[in-house]
This record gives C-alpha cells, structure tokens and sequence, in this order.
C-alpha cells in the first residue's frame, strides 16, 4: 500500500529556531497550557492596567523565569500568540503537559516545576517514565525540559562563557532530548493524547490533519534547530562550534534522510546565494566581455566562505555541495573563456582556470574544466611568446618591426641527394624597440670606422714602411679595440630591462628548434656544394 503524502506543517518549521523556548507563550506569561481563554483575557487586562499606570514586570512567573523579564510588549505579543489556535498548539507542544488534561493545577510535578523546583519535577516524571504510561506524557516532558535546558545554555554560551562543566551538560541535554523525542515519534499514544487536546480546543482551523502534519515535520523541524546553529557558528568561522553540531545531529539517531533534509533546509540561504553570485555574473559578463576576467575572480572571492561552509555543514558526497562547487567553477569557467577569445589575452584566463580546478568536484565538471584548462594553456604559452614584444616584454608587437628568423633542420643525405626542411620564425619586436636596435646597431657601426680608421692614422704616422706586418697586427688589434668599444656603446644606450637584437636567438620557440637539431639560415651548407 503506498504511503499518503502529508505536507509539512509551516508553523512547526517557523518556530523551529534556537529561540523557541525564550519566544514560548506560556514561558513568558507564566500561564499553564491548560489556560482559559478567560486566564488569558486576565492577563491582558492585567497588562494594560500595568502600562497605563506606568508599572513593570520585575520577575517572569512560572518555571524557567526569563531573564531579563519579558517586557509588557514582549507579554501582549505571547498572549495574541496565545489566541492563534495553531501557534497556541505548538506553544503548548514545547511546553510541560499535565498528565490529565484539564488537571494542570493538581499535577504534582507541574507544581513543583512552577517553583523552579525542577529536579522534583523531573523525578516525577522518570518514575512515570519507567511506567510507560498510554500517553507517555512523562517522556513529553522531560523531553521538553532538556530540549530547553540545552537551548537555554547555547545562548548563555554566545552572551558569556560557560564552563566545562555547564558544556558537557549542553551536549548531554541535547542527546537526551532528541532521543526522547525520536521515542515519542513512533509512540501512538502520545499522538492520541494530541489529538484529544486539539478536540478539546475546539477550534476549526486544528484538525486531526493539523496534528498528522506535525508528527511528520518533528523529526526535521529538531534536527533543523541544530542544522541553524551548525551554519551560523560556520559563518561567524567556528568551525569546532559547527561541527559539535553536526555531531549532535548524527548521534540524533534519525534516519539519513530526516539528517539531509534538515541540513538542505538550513543550508538554502546559502546556496541561493551562490546561484545569485552565479547567475549575475553570467549575466553580467554577456553584457562585458572586457570585464569577464574580473567578473570571474569577483564569483571566485564571493563564494569562497560561502563554499567553505558547506564543507562543513554537508558531507563530501552531498549533491547540494557538490552541486554548488561546480555551479561556481562552470560559471567562472564561461567568463573565463568568453574574457580570453575577446581580448585575446591568456595570462589571467590560466591563472584563473588552476583555481577552479580546485573548485569543482564532479567528474563531469572537471573533465570539462580540464579539456579548457588544456586549451587555455597552450594559447597562454602562445600568447607568451607571440603575444608580447619578446625583448621589452611589455608593448604589443608591430608585424612592421618584427624580425624573421629563417631555420632549416631534418637534413638527410643519402649520397646522392640532400633533403632538409626549413621555416621562418617571427620574433615579435614592438616598434619602439625596433628604433632602439636601429639607433644602437648606428651608433656601434659608427663608433667601429671611427676608432677604426684613427688607428689606421696612427700607425701609419709612426710606422717605416718596412714594419708592414706589425702595421698588420696593430690594425687587427685596432679593430678588435673599436669593436669593443662600439659594443660597449651600444649596450650603454640601452635601457637595462630591454634585450640587444642578438639576443633574437633565444626566443624560446627558436630555442626549441635548436634543441631539436635545427640549425639558423635557409639551407644546409652542403646543399650550395
């Protein structure tokens, strides 16, 4: 037989945060949950007569007093809570039961418990506990108390400090409760005991239907209140503070699927973020290529904590993580792309593209995100050696100034033919850089014949025309004198961070070549043999 579909109960989910109790109705007004709507028209004329004539409240009544007491605004707004039939119902579900309904006034435990005298209260309520009685109001209860004990000591521990002892207590309260709690679930008579309740309220908008949505939202709406907690301390960057409760979540003993849906409802703020950053920037980088490299390291920098504390909160085989880290690098990965075939430029583009390789997860995304990455490589080292002028580093390259390399390599000889191939390499040269060589190459040149023809002139006036040979050797000496002198020059009007036109010859991909055999010029020479 297939199982009936019972929609989820709003309200529950609503109040299921860490301040449940501290907002609780009948916590703040001190009233019993088997309260008249009469008691309740009481307490509101009670309060407006306080706040006409100036009066305040200086202690809550009832157990677990609040502190500081509830103000008269804080009173007005618990008891119209108390006048909504549903929100009355889930006040009343967090709150202690008398064992008969109706005889909340003559319950000893609940006597004791409206004195603060909650260990007599709670013995009360184990030796009934170990009765198991048809409704197991007793369990209720002490579910309940340590439901609130445990909350209570979570915003104690964010205002102050607690001690070990009160910390180790706070876990215990939680496993405690939760057990309770997750008895309670499968236990029919409680929820007959609900049921009856709601008959007795007598109110159109609480049906049985009201009561089946709230067994089937407890388990999540619990473990929800830890999920909220566990994300708040991740964003504030406690991650021992998160993880304590995603301990406490796993030791809940709820099924997988209780855990997951907690945890993908407490997580939904986040992850909607990330789609917001994502889709932004999808959207923002269709209308600026120009700016899609910096639209992409934007989604990288805006989604890091938010991935992070997903690591924490979600297990690593979880869709949603799994889901969310790839939607961030398949949406930087696009911007990446779109920035490196408009502007041309790769630098960037490869930074970026190692990144998010670290970001995704899926093998589906990183198979594609590896396949660019390749692509991207190979036009970053392209760019590298085309792209940029190679002896600036800096400035474009001209087509006009840059210089071809002419190479030839796989010679093969076989006695009777010589075979060879051969290219022609452009070293990229921006203009100014081509002014620099011509001016620098002038000036060497010049400085050559100069110094060149005055020693000439010198040996010549003090040489016999008998010492020929020495005249020689001193010209070649000479020579050898002005060619320093002219590469000295050069190199003085050169600016220190641009290369010499000599240095063409390391230009990586003439390099490579080299490695390989290849040799500079069209031919071999033993082809001009």
């Amino acid at each position: 037989m297939r199982k009936k579909f019972i929609a989820s109960s709003k309200i529950l989910m609503q109040a299921a945060k860490s301040d449940l109790y501290k907002t609780n109705a009948f916590r703040i007004s001190g009233l019993p949950i088997d309260a008249t709507t009469r008691d309740i028209s009481l307490q509101i004329d009670r309060i407006r007569m306080m706040k006409k004539y100036g009066g305040k409240i200086t202690k809550s009544e009832g157990p677990f007093p609040l502190n500081p007491p509830p103000d008269s605004d804080n009173m007005r707004e618990a008891l119209q809570r108390l006048r909504d039939p549903e929100r009355r119902l889930i006040d009343e579900f967090f709150w202690f039961w008398p064992h008969i309904i109706g005889q909340g006034k003559s319950d000893n435990a609940l006597q004791a418990i409206s004195s603060n005298n909650i260990n007599k209260a709670k013995e009360i309520w184990i030796k009934h506990e170990t009765m198991s009685s048809e409704s197991n109001v007793s369990m209720h209860n002490l579910a309940v108390l340590s439901h609130l004990q445990a909350l209570d000591l979570e915003s104690e521990d964010n205002s102050t400090s607690i001690n070990v002892k009160d910390k180790k207590m706070r876990d215990y309260y939680w496993l405690e409760s939760l057990k309770r709690w997750k008895t309670l679930l499968n236990h029919e008579g409680f929820w007959k005991r609900l049921a009856e309740r709601v008959i007795q309220l007598d109110d159109p908008r609480l049906t049985t239907g009201t009561v089946k949505r709230i067994r089937e939202t407890l388990p999540v709406s619990l473990l929800f209140i830890n999920a909220n907690l566990a994300v708040k301390a991740a964003e504030s960057g406690n991650n021992s503070e998160a993880k304590r409760h995603m301990k406490i979540i796993k030791d809940s003993g709820f099924d997988n699927a209780v855990i997951e849906s907690a945890l993908a409802k407490a997580i939904t703020s986040i992850r909607n973020r990330i789609k917001t950053i994502c889709n932004s920037a999808d959207e923002e980088g269709d209308e600026n290529p120009e700016k899609c490299i910096i639209i992409a390291e934007k989604v990288i920098i805006q989604t890091k904590k938010l991935l992070s504390i997903l690591n924490v909160i979600l297990p690593t085989d979880s869709p949603i993580r799994i889901g969310a880290h790839d939607e961030v690098a398949l949406s930087t990965l696009g911007n990446i792309i779109t920035f490196g075939n408009k502007t041309e430029k790769w630098k960037k583009p490869y930074e970026l593209v190692k990144k998010i390789l670290e970001i995704a997860i899926s093998e589906s995304a990183r198979s594609r995100i590896q396949m660019n990455h390749d692509t991207i490589k190979s036009n970053y080292e392209s760019d590298k050696s085309y792209g940029t002028c190679f002896f600036c580093k800096e400035n474009t390259p001209d087509e006009t100034a840059s210089i071809d390399q002419p190479m030839h390599g796989e010679v093969h000889n076989n006695g009777y033919q010589i075979t060879w191939r051969h290219l022609s390499i452009e070293v990229p040269r921006c203009s100014s850089c081509k002014k620099i060589h011509i001016t620098t190459t002038t000036i060497a040149t010049i400085s050559f014949f100069i110094f060149l023809v005055l020693g000439i002139v010198l040996f010549s006036s003090i040489l016999d025309e008998d010492q020929w040979f020495i005249g020689l050797v001193g010209c070649g000496i000479i020579s050898s004198i002005a060619a320093w002198i002219g590469f000295a020059l050069t190199r003085s009007k050169f600016p220190d961070h641009i290369k010499p036109k000599s240095d063409e010859s390391n230009f990586p991909p003439i390099q490579e070549l080299i490695k390989k055999g290849w040799a500079f010029g069209e031919k071999p020479s033993e082809a001009n043999q």
